[in-house]
C-alpha cells in the first residue's frame, strides 16, 4: 500500500512540472553545481541516501532522516578565479525538519572590453538562499520542499532576480522485514525535482531556468564482521532527467572504515558522471572523508577534461551524542551471531513486533509462579 501511495505521489509531481520550463535561454546555470565535497566525490549521486545536511539540496526530504542539528561549509575552487561558497543549516523538531542553504558562486575578474580596447574588470556573482522542510507523510515516507530566492548579478546594473522551489519524497526501508539478514540494509528511493520557477528577465529577453528530475537508489552494505575494518558500504544510483541537456546517470559508491583511531572513521568515494561531452575520464570523480567524532572533513576532486581539475573541501559538524554502529566483531561465529541480534533489535519494525509478543510472554510466565503455591501451603499444615 505504501509503495503504490509512493507512485501515486511521483506521478502527480511530475504532472505539476511537465509544463514547468519555458521556453528561452537557460540561466542561472550555477543552480547545477554540486554544493558540497562529498556528493561530489560520489558523482553527485545522493538523492535516495540524503543522511546528512546537504539534503536540502539534493533531497529534502532527507531532513527528516537526520537525528542531530548539523552545519555544513564548503568551497570549491573553480577554473580560473571562479569560486563558489556554501554554507547549510539543518535542525530537527517534533513538528518537522528545517534546513537553510546560503549559495555564492563568483565569477572573478572578467575583462571589459569597449570598442576593442580593454577598459576594465566585470565582476559577476550568483547568490541563493534556500530555505527547506520536511516531514513525515506516511510510515518511511518523507516529504520534503524548499523556496529558494536567487540573485544573477552580470554588472552592476544588469541583474535578475527568480523565486524558485524544489519538491522531494525519500522512501527507507521500503522491504522492510523481507530482508532477513539485518547486516544487509534494504534499498531506499528517493525523487528531486528541482528550480520549479519562472526564471529572470533581463530587458525584454525571457530565460528559464535549469529544471531538473531526479530518481534514485541507494543501498547500505554492513558487515557483521570487520574486514580490514571496513564496516559500510553505500552504492547510489541517480538517473537525471535536466532541462537544458540530455538524460544522465550518476554513480557512486562510498566505503567506510570505522574505528581506525580513537574516535576516528575514515571514507573513501568513487564516483561517475555520464554521459560526458569532454570524454569519459572528465565524468570520473574521487574523493576522501575523515570524522573525528563530530567533526567530517570532506575532500574531492572532478575531473573536466581538458578544462583541468576541480577541488572541493568542506567541513560537517554534528551536535549533540553521535549514534554510530555497534562495535563489530572479528573473529568467532558467536561472535557474529550476538552483533546480527543487536543489529536486529535497532529495526523499528522489528522492536514493534517484539513489543507485541512480550505481552503474551509475561501471561505464560503467571502459571509457571502458581505452581509453587502448593509449596506453601504444606508448610502452614507442618507448622499447625
Amino acid at each position: 500500500m505504501k509503495f503504490f501511495s509512493f507512485i501515486l505521489i511521483y506521478g502527480m509531481m511530475l504532472a505539476s512540472v511537465l509544463s514547468a520550463g519555458e521556453p528561452g535561454t537557460k540561466s542561472m546555470t550555477f543552480l547545477n553545481i554540486a554544493p558540497n565535497a562529498r556528493v561530489a566525490g560520489l558523482g553527485e549521486s545522493f538523492t535516495a541516501l540524503a543522511d546528512d545536511v546537504s539534503a536540502i539540496y539534493w533531497n529534502p526530504a532527507g531532513l527528516s532522516i537526520l537525528k542531530n542539528m548539523e552545519v555544513g561549509l564548503n568551497y570549491n575552487m573553480y577554473f580560473d578565479d571562479m569560486s563558489y561558497l556554501n554554507l547549510q543549516f539543518s535542525r530537527s523538531f517534533r513538528f518537522g525538519s528545517i534546513g537553510l542553504n546560503i549559495s555564492s558562486f563568483n565569477y572573478g575578474g572578467i575583462d571589459n572590453y569597449v570598442n576593442g580596447s580593454l577598459a576594465g574588470t566585470i565582476d559577476s556573482s550568483d547568490l541563493m538562499v534556500m530555505l527547506g522542510y520536511s516531514a513525515s507523510l506516511l510510515n518511511d515516507l518523507y516529504f520534503g520542499i524548499n523556496f529558494k530566492y536567487v540573485l544573477e548579478k552580470l554588472t552592476s546594473e544588469y541583474s535578475g532576480t527568480a523565486l524558485a522551489g524544489d519538491i522531494g519524497l525519500l522512501y527507507v526501508n521500503p522491504l522492510g522485514t523481507l530482508v532477513k539478514q539485518s547486516y544487509i540494509k534494504p534499498l531506499n528511493f528517493g525523487i528531486m525535482v528541482q528550480n520549479i520557477g519562472v526564471g529572470p528577465k533581463f530587458e525584454k529577453e525571457a530565460n528559464s531556468l535549469p529544471l531538473n528530475i531526479r530518481f534514485g537508489f541507494s543501498y547500505k552494505l554492513r558487515f557483521a564482521y570487520a574486514v580490514a575494518k571496513l564496516k559500510d558500504i553505500n552504492f547510489l544510483l541517480d538517473f537525471i532527467a535536466p532541462s537544458d541537456s540530455g538524460f544522465g546517470i550518476r554513480y557512486g559508491t562510498e566505503l567506510w572504515w570505522y574505528n581506525l583511531a580513537s574516535g576516528l572513521d575514515a571514507a573513501l568515494r568513487l564516483g561517475l558522471k555520464a554521459p560526458q561531452d569532454l570524454g569519459f575520464t572528465s565524468g570520473l570523480t574521487v574523493g576522501v572523508g575523515l570524522r573525528i567524532i563530530s567533526l567530517e572533513i570532506d575532500y574531492s576532486f572532478v575531473n573536466f577534461g581538458d578544462l583541468g581539475l576541480t577541488h572541493r573541501m568542506g567541513l560537517d559538524y554534528k551536535f549533540g551524542k553521535i549514534e554510530k554502529p555497534k562495535e563489530f566483531k572479528t573473529k568467532g561465529k558467536e561472535e557474529t551471531e550476538e552483533f546480527i541480534e543487536e543489529e536486529v533489535n535497532e529495526n523499528p519494525k522489528v522492536q514493534k513486533e517484539k513489543t507485541k509478543t512480550e505481552p503474551l510472554k509475561k501471561k505464560e510466565e503467571k502459571p509457571v509462579k502458581k505452581e509453587t503455591k502448593p509449596v506453601e501451603e504444606d508448610d502452614l499444615e507442618f507448622e499447625e
